[in-house]
């Protein structure tokens, strides 16, 4: 009974070690997953605050820029509101000024001229239009002895031609050179805004309009060519020696009443010969006229 007993007592020892150690290792693995679930719980919300922070970062990153962004612009408009207003105030500076200016001369304009303009109808129709081309108009004599002139010339040799133009050209010559010698310089003479001015003066004020119809006239001269340019004024010196002819003509007519065989005189033929020196004469006139002073 005594060994059985010793038997019982060493049987229940050793559950009751192998039952504390075993109560041991689970209160052991029991503490340690709870410190590893407080770890995971610590990195997973590290990785979470580290995720927040870097959203809010960027968010106010994006914030910082737009408030630059908005300041730039206010600093901007303000900028271009100073702008605008000193341009402003140069403007109605200007404007003032200008009026101020306008005012001025077209008081003095006014004064000058508008005293002494008066205005007068005038009648522009078809009568007044043929009236001025019977006065301008070429008579049928003349044209006439234009005509015979050309045809005698076409049937002389060239030899008679060549010696009339060079007496033509002697006598043109002669003239000239006794109109040169006519002029002769006493004195020097000062071209500068001084004498400008006096001149200015001395010949008065130029209306506004007068002014205004010489800038067009030259400003459709400047846009025309030179075969346009040298028409128009080939007309009015035609015109001028249209005149001349005329006048000729009818003193003709009264001398040689009832003559209808007229015959050029020699003097005449000379004098409406139209050849090739005469134009290049007139194409050297016109173009001295034609240079600025």
């Amino acid at each position: 009974m005594a060994a059985d007993f010793s038997q019982e007592r060493k049987w229940r020892v050793r559950n009751a070690k192998a039952l504390s150690q075993a109560l041991v290792s689970h209160l052991e693995r029991q503490e340690q997953r709870l410190a590893r679930q407080k770890k995971s719980q610590e990195l997973a919300r590290r990785r979470t605050a580290a995720r927040v922070g870097r959203e809010m970062k960027k968010f106010w990153s994006k914030i910082d820029k737009i408030i630059s962004y908005k300041v730039k612009l206010e600093a901007d408009e303000l900028r271009q509101r100073h702008m605008q207003k000193h341009l402003k105030q140069l403007v109605e500076q200007t404007e003032k000024y200008s009026t101020a200016l306008a005012a001025s001369f077209q008081q003095e304009v006014e004064e000058s001229e508008d005293s002494d303009f008066e205005m007068i109808d005038e009648e522009d129709d078809e009568t007044t239009i043929e009236e001025e081309e019977r006065n301008h108009a070429v008579s049928r004599r003349q044209v006439d002895m234009e005509v015979a002139a050309l045809q005698h010339e076409g049937e002389m040799p060239i030899e008679e031609l060549r010696a009339r133009y060079a007496a033509m050209e002697e006598e043109v010559e002669e003239r000239e050179s006794s109109e040169d010698e006519d002029f002769e310089l006493t004195e020097e003479e000062q071209d500068d805004e001084t004498t400008i001015a006096a001149e200015e003066r001395r010949a008065g004020p130029v209306s506004r309009r007068q002014a205004a119809a010489e800038v067009a006239a030259l400003q459709e001269e400047g846009e025309l060519s030179i075969e346009e340019l040298r028409a128009r004024y080939a007309e009015v010196l035609g015109d001028e020696e249209v005149l001349a002819d005329q006048d000729d003509v009818v003193i003709e007519d009264a001398d040689d009443a009832g003559d209808d065989d007229f015959v050029p005189t020699r003097r005449e033929e000379e004098d409406q010969a139209d050849d090739e020196t005469t134009i290049e004469e007139e194409e050297s006139n016109f173009e001295l006229d034609m240079q600025p002073y």
